[in-house]
Parts: structure tokens; sequence; C-alpha cells
């Protein structure tokens, strides 16, 4: 079943979007694609996320 968010994103790809970020806590939670259309979709607090650990491992390597 396609929610409002996965319309949307639909959208924007098929009006040749290369990417969608999801900027908001929520909407990543209804939209479960790494692709819709051709359009890649980034969930920004992934995004922050794996930043955050990867820099944390830098840290400890050089602590």
């Amino acid at each position: 079943m396609m929610t409002n968010s996965d319309m949307a994103a639909t959208c924007l790809s098929v009006k040749d979007a290369q990417a969608v970020i999801i900027g908001c806590t929520e909407i990543p939670l209804a939209i479960q694609y790494e692709k819709i259309e051709d359009s890649s979709i980034f969930d920004a607090t992934t995004v922050l996320a794996r930043a955050l650990i990867r820099e944390s491992k830098k840290m400890e390597m050089t602590a």
C-alpha cells in the first residue's frame, strides 16, 4: 500500500528529481525504500547517525 509520503516521493521522481532527502524523523517510518523510480532516497537521521559513528571511531583511534 502506497502512503502519501511514497506518492510524494514518486511525484518528485517523475519530475526528474535525482534524490529525495527525508529531513524529518517520522517520514522514514513511512518510506522504507532506498530508491523510488529513478530517485535515491536519503534519510537525514540515518546519514547523521552514520557520520557520528564514523567520527567517534576516529576519536577512539586517536585517544
